[in-house]
């Protein structure tokens, strides 16, 4: 849609306009839901008014029109469609399922293509996640799965490498939604004439639990509040905070001792009946009645916390900072990427990099909580080399001062000769290691020199020179009679490995081919 903000603005006038176009509808729909300019609702009134309600949209805003779709059983709407399903003799439910236009040719990404391994794993999860929320039948959902399978394995992907896909993603989602709801039992009742009536209940308890104990309040109370519920004897149960034994036995303390090497015991009272599971929360008021120590001479707590679990760390920690919470070694993981261009060398150099970060970890404690992952770059596709977004002018920036006295010319001819030679390319300003002529535009006659810096330099060196009168050369006192504004200057050939030899040969060439020795051009005679 162009720029990036086009979808919002669209989506704001959008609103803008469907609440003045509703506004003057006398028959709306019972359900109106738009996305952008895509819009799905549910019409509850008879044809007529519908064409009313159509005319009224499409006469709000002269450029707007609504292009309309009806149907009885289903309609399309982006990539669902939405149908009726009769459930029973007198209800009709409401389904959905994948929709795909006729020019769909499901092109996805190919097998061979060059790309990580697990890029085509995540386009395959993706298409079954979105063809899983969209479905809400499993005969729809199987068929668009096989749909798009059939047309993957067109495109290099093997069978085994989807069904892995589809049975790994779809066990993630199991526990999220089921297509089939579960059978409701059956149960047989007896009836007093002995005659056995089957039928179907639902399930008392459709949540087993997972975990069974006896304690009647498996989630303890958080709050400072006792229990409104308490025990009529609470001699019994002096322990703070838990919960007794539904079923206590008449005298605990009567009853022989099981375990003949019990554990210390931390409480100072004897446990007549203990719970698989502490008391996080122990109540914040004392016992009344407290029962004496049968035990005088206990052993010593080695758990000094309020729950009876045993410490695993008996041992008083260090003084001085804890070196887990130093800079650089926090306890939180810290993740180290390895960003490349994606290769197949690569990615083996990625897997030497992950084997071996093992060994440094031991090395050097500072990478304990640190973890390597790799992120790749995808390389440049034909696209990219000839599509930029952006507008970039590689021309080189010319020179204000001496651009006028620079001429690009295709051929240099010298009247006085009758010789006329082509250009060797087309040279710039900021050209180095060339041979270039200097042209007076009055009479046309030339000089050829070489220069191993850029026309540009050698250029201002002549100008100085000439308004200067540092030089007495022929071409010196030419331009002084006629003026630096009557000087141009072209390149005619240039060479970046040109030596200094090489280069003065080709100037002597230029000479020599254009004849621009004195008297028929600017070159001095003595210099061959």
């Amino acid at each position: 849609m162009g720029q990036r903000f086009a979808p919002s603005y669209a989506n704001i006038y959008m609103s803008e306009w469907e609440r003045e176009a509703l506004a003057k509808c006398t028959h709306k729909p019972l359900i109106y839901l738009r996305f952008l300019d895509d819009i799905f609702g549910i019409w509850t009134h008879d044809i007529e008014h519908f064409q009313t309600f159509i005319k009224t949209l499409n006469g709000h805003h002269p450029t707007i029109k609504v292009k309309h779709t009806i149907d009885r059983t289903q309609i399309n709407f982006l990539d669902t469609t939405v149908f009726f399903q009769p459930s029973t003799t007198s209800h009709t439910r409401l389904h959905t399922k994948v929709y795909f236009k006729t020019t769909d040719t499901h092109a996805l990404l190919h097998k061979n293509s060059y790309h990580p391994k697990h890029t085509f794993r995540g386009i395959i999860k993706s298409q079954i996640i979105r063809f899983h929320r969209i479905c809400s039948q499993q005969s729809d959902f199987n068929k668009a799965t096989s749909l798009l399978f059939k047309a993957l394995r067109n495109r290099a992907y093997s069978k085994r490498f989807l069904r892995q896909i589809k049975n790994s993603t779809l066990a993630s989602l199991a526990p999220t939604r089921s297509h089939t709801p579960p059978a409701p039992a059956q149960v047989s009742v007896t009836t007093p004439n002995k005659k056995v009536v089957q039928g179907l209940v639902p399930n008392p308890n459709p949540y087993p639990k997972q975990v069974l104990h006896p304690n009647p309040n498996p989630y303890p109370k958080q709050g400072l509040h006792p229990d409104p519920t308490p025990h009529p004897n609470p001699n019994l149960y002096p322990r703070p905070g838990l919960h007794p034994n539904p079923n206590p036995l008449p005298n605990p303390n009567l009853l022989p001792n099981p375990n003949p090497n019990p554990l210390p015991n931390p409480l100072p009272y004897p446990n007549p009946n203990p719970l698989p599971y502490p008391n996080p929360n122990p109540l914040p008021y004392p016992n009344p009645n407290p029962l004496p120590n049968p035990n005088p001479n206990p052993l010593p707590n080695p758990n000094p916390l309020p729950y009876p679990f045993p410490n695993p760390n008996p041992h008083p920690p260090p003084l001085g900072p804890d070196p887990t919470k130093l800079q650089g070694n926090n306890s939180s993981t810290h993740i180290i990427p390895f960003i490349s261009t994606f290769s197949h060398t690569i990615t083996q150099l990625h897997r030497t990099i992950k084997h071996n970060f093992t060994h440094l970890q031991t090395q050097h404690p500072a990478f304990h909580n640190s973890k390597p992952i790799s992120a790749f770059r995808r390389n440049k596709n034909l696209q990219d080399i000839l599509v930029h977004s952006k507008y970039t002018d590689h021309r080189p920036q010319p020179y204000t001062e001496h651009s006028t006295h620079y001429r690009n010319r295709k051929f240099i001819t010298n009247t006085y000769s009758n010789t006329s030679y082509p250009t060797m390319g087309r040279l710039t300003l900021q050209t180095t290691n060339t041979v270039y002529i200097i042209t007076c535009t009055n009479c046309n006659k030339h000089y050829v020199g070489e220069t191993k810096n850029s026309i540009h330099s050698r250029l201002k060196q002549h100008i100085y020179n000439i308004n200067k009168n540092r030089l007495r050369t022929t071409l010196g006192q030419h331009f002084q009679e006629h003026g630096t504004n009557k000087l141009i200057i072209t390149g005619v050939e240039a060479n970046e490995r040109w030596t200094t030899g090489q280069r003065k040969r080709a100037e002597k060439m230029w000479i020599l081919k254009l004849d621009t020795r004195a008297p028929r051009g600017l070159n001095e005679k003595e210099n061959f």
